[in-house]
């Protein structure tokens, strides 16, 4: 028993010295911060599929005489964009041609957004004097780059004047999008 006795005295005796040390320190720590600036940048970017080019359209004969001759178009190429804005801001797509479809005919356009990528301005008759909006109301939106990603463009040549058709006549517009912030 005297034995039990002095072990339990020794115990005490040790954890008294431990709790006599004080309390146990901690390792130290340190701590430094950086700051930086996030911004978004005002973005607009457009491209068109295809390669820029749009297969040809010809106006060809009719299947019946009498009948005027046959309009040509084509729906295989999309208008492309990125479009960052601010709060209450919108962007539009215009279209201009640089040279007059040859006579007796006009060509038209029409833009068919993606859901949520813009409103369709409808059908345009294209000039070399003036753009025309085909898209409206786009806000911050990336239509992405698949081949049928964005707003198909749909071309007509149509024949306006058959009198005033001449064989062989022939044009090369290229056609300018520009992708702007709305007025």
């Amino acid at each position: 028993m005297k034995k039990r006795l002095l072990t339990l005295m020794a115990i005490v005796a040790a954890l008294g010295m431990v709790f006599m040390a004080g309390p146990v320190m901690a390792a130290e720590s340190d701590t430094a911060t950086q700051s930086t600036n996030l911004t978004v940048d005002e973005i607009a970017v457009i491209d068109v599929t295809g390669g820029g080019s749009v297969p040809a359209l010809n106006i060809t004969a009719p299947a019946t005489g009498g009948l005027a001759p046959q309009d040509a178009s084509d729906a295989t190429t999309y208008a492309q964009y990125t479009s960052v804005v601010a709060d209450s801001v919108t962007r539009s797509i215009t279209a201009q041609m640089s040279v007059a479809a040859p006579a007796g005919t006009q060509l038209t356009l029409t833009a068919t957004p993606a859901s949520g990528m813009g409103t369709t301005g409808g059908e345009k008759i294209l000039n070399h004097t003036t753009a025309e909006t085909i898209v409206t109301a786009i806000g911050s939106c990336a239509t992405g780059t698949g081949a049928t990603y964005g707003s198909l463009l749909t071309y007509s040549l149509d024949v306006t004047d058959v009198t005033a058709l001449v064989a062989g006549a022939n044009a090369t517009p290229t056609i300018t999008f520009t992708l702007t912030e709305a007025n």
